[in-house]
């Protein structure tokens, strides 16, 4: 299986959390198409309590959904970053082992929120 955007167009990085002015943003190149995809109510909802679960964990938000993914079936995940501190956070990833609470939270929470992108709950 391969990953492409497990951040969801930075959606997964939390800088959508406070609306939507970013002008520098991936999205703002193509705000018709994606905008309403990533930035929604719903989407911004579940990346905040994402965010809040990462926090209790003592991770990033990144980290969190980046860690999660190396407990999937992944062969391959596609990353890219527009911030350093990003990269940082994207690399020290790999290092990170989520315990089984962890990730019960995360089943939770997606069950719960669904898949908002996608507009799946």
């Amino acid at each position: 299986m391969v990953i492409y955007s497990p951040l969801s167009m930075g959606a997964l990085t939390g800088k959508y959390k406070n609306g939507y002015d970013l002008p520098q943003s991936r999205i703002a190149q193509w705000p018709e198409r994606y905008k309403k995809i990533f930035v929604n109510e719903a989407a911004v909802t579940a990346a905040i309590e994402y965010e809040n679960l990462a926090l209790d964990c003592g991770l990033t938000l990144i980290q969190l959904a980046i860690a999660w993914l190396y407990h999937q079936p992944v062969k391959t995940i596609l990353l890219g970053a527009s911030k350093e501190s990003h990269l940082d956070d994207l690399v020290s990833s790999r290092e990170i082992r989520l315990n089984q609470d962890t990730l019960r939270k995360i089943d939770e929470l997606h069950r719960r929120t669904g898949d908002p992108v996608l507009g799946i709950k």
